[in-house]
């Protein structure tokens, strides 16, 4: 499984790509709004601290005024477990409850991702396939897939007004 992109927020959304049964690699998106297991909160911090890191005038903000919103991962297409890039979707909301949505571009990661987003990554893998805040949905052991919350095939997204053909 690899993790091309994760949405924080009441609803998280999982954007993810593994092969199937007949060894074609697919893209799937997972939609639910399931907690976290509490030890993200050490990987997303970490995550965090990269973009600060990055861009200098962040550390101004107060730490909780900072949110991330969504990250997106670029892999290295030779070594499989190597992020090279990412691009972070950031909220900043200031003492009145305004709020700033700001974009980075691509930034270059592949010296920092094995020890601020490799966690993270891990954490999400480990959510997609079933561990929640409320404990393992499945006793045995993680599924592949998490069957809570809307789990579908890329492919089968439509636009608003449009018809399968």
């Amino acid at each position: 499984m690899r993790i091309l992109s994760i949405g924080f927020g009441d609803k998280k959304k999982v954007k993810y790509e593994k092969a199937n049964n007949a060894g074609i690699t697919e893209t799937y998106q997972l939609s639910t709004e399931d907690d976290f297991r509490p030890e993200i909160l050490e990987a997303y911090v970490k995550a965090r601290a990269l973009v600060i890191e990055t861009f200098k005038v962040f550390k101004l903000f107060e730490e909780e005024w900072l949110k991330i919103k969504s990250i997106s991962f670029k892999w290295h297409k030779e070594m499989p477990k190597v992020i090279t890039e990412a691009k972070y979707v950031l909220i900043i909301t200031n003492k009145y409850g305004d709020e700033c949505t700001i974009s980075t571009s691509w930034l270059s990661v592949i010296d920092e991702a094995p020890e601020k987003l490799i966690p993270l990554v891990e954490e999400i893998e480990l959510f997609v396939r079933g561990a929640r805040a409320q404990g393992k949905l499945w006793e045995e052991e993680l599924e592949n897939d998490a069957v809570e919350g809307e789990t579908f095939h890329i492919n089968d997204l439509v636009k608003e007004g449009k018809e399968n053909d």
